[in-house]
């Protein structure tokens, strides 16, 4: 019957009985609802999305802050979401975020802590997806999370754990670092964060084919972060400690872990912060590191200065110099394209 019927009739059947079915479960038809949940609200929200809607169509929205609030009260008891519901729940934030938001946050609190809770980590990080796929939303909640305390053990610290390793590279996880850190200032001062954030980028860094390149892009990027005073902590994120803590473990890795005959001039030379008298300040060089140090900074100065002299080499084993020397003359890699 309805196939052959016009099509603007055929529309305005079809939402009559869906608003019947709306105002049957506003009369505690709730098992209409149970039955068809993701129809519903998106029904719903198909009527609340049009600018004034929420005002001028106060019962329909009614109905579906009571769906919200039986979902809430499910997932308080200790169930796990439905990740469509959860969908429709995050898109009428965009609707009303002011007296929703607090409520939505903690609704998305439990439903990730449940996930968690039972096992279903793959659901609880499409949740933290969905959670930053709405940036004020992705603000709020974790805002809320890291006040917390313990809840940021449990939510935050894990989460941004995964999401650094799951970076390709060493500057992905400085830009997702700094990212985080302008957005909630107050990891700053968070020393899991600082952990994190240095075991996720030495990870990265000792995986780079060009070590040396790549703990030259750690300095000049990490030189480039903001020195205006953020909110919250009262500090910049360039005077932090955790710039401090990059920063060295970048090169205390480079030091540990460098193979001098790998390198190429090309790295040598473009590793500006070698020729700085401060290079490797702050770490305590003793053997193996302090040895790299003083041939990678001879190497540099030999290479870049104008007009070097011997005292590029003063403070070579005789070993150290016989080494660089070889490497300089005719040891270097091919340049790598």
């Amino acid at each position: 019957m309805l196939a052959g019927m016009d099509p603007q009739r055929r529309t305005l059947l079809s939402s009559y009985h869906e608003l019947c079915v709306f105002y049957q479960i506003e009369a505690e038809r709730w098992d209409l609802y149970e039955k068809h949940k993701i129809t519903v609200l998106r029904g719903l929200l198909s009527y609340l999305e049009p600018l004034g809607a929420l005002d001028s169509r106060i019962r329909l929205n009614d109905i579906f802050l009571a769906a919200f609030d039986r979902e809430f009260d499910s997932i308080k008891q200790g169930s796990i979401v439905e990740l469509a519901i959860v969908e429709c729940f995050r898109d009428y934030y965009r609707l009303e975020s002011r007296s929703y938001g607090p409520k939505l946050v903690n609704y998305l609190i439990h439903a990730v802590n449940n996930s968690l809770t039972e096992g279903r980590t793959e659901l609880a990080y499409s949740l933290y997806a969905l959670i930053e796929s709405q940036s004020e939303l992705s603000k709020a909640f974790f805002g809320t999370v890291l006040k917390l305390g313990e809840l940021s053990n449990l939510l935050f610290d894990p989460y941004i754990q995964n999401k650094l390793a799951e970076t390709q590279g060493s500057k992905e996880v400085l830009n997702i670092v700094h990212s985080w850190v302008i957005a909630h200032p107050g990891l700053l001062q968070s020393a899991s964060f600082k952990e994190i954030a240095v075991a996720g980028l030495t990870d990265k860094l000792r995986k780079e084919q060009r070590l040396l390149s790549s703990v030259h892009m750690t300095v000049d990027s990490i030189r480039k972060w903001a020195r205006m005073p953020l909110p919250e902590s009262g500090m910049t994120v360039a005077d932090s400690e955790l710039v401090e803590l990059l920063t060295l473990s970048a090169k205390r890795l480079l030091l540990d872990e460098l193979v001098l005959d790998k390198l190429t001039q090309d790295q040598v030379t473009t590793a500006v912060f070698l020729g700085e008298s401060d290079a490797f300040a702050g770490l305590q060089l003793e053997g193996k590191q302090r040895s790299h140090a003083e041939m990678l900074r001879a190497l540099y100065e030999w290479f870049v200065e104008r007009e070097p002299t011997e005292d590029v080499f003063r403070l070579l084993s005789s070993e150290e110099l016989a080494r660089v020397q070889k490497l300089g003359v005719h040891g270097f890699s091919p340049v790598s394209k």
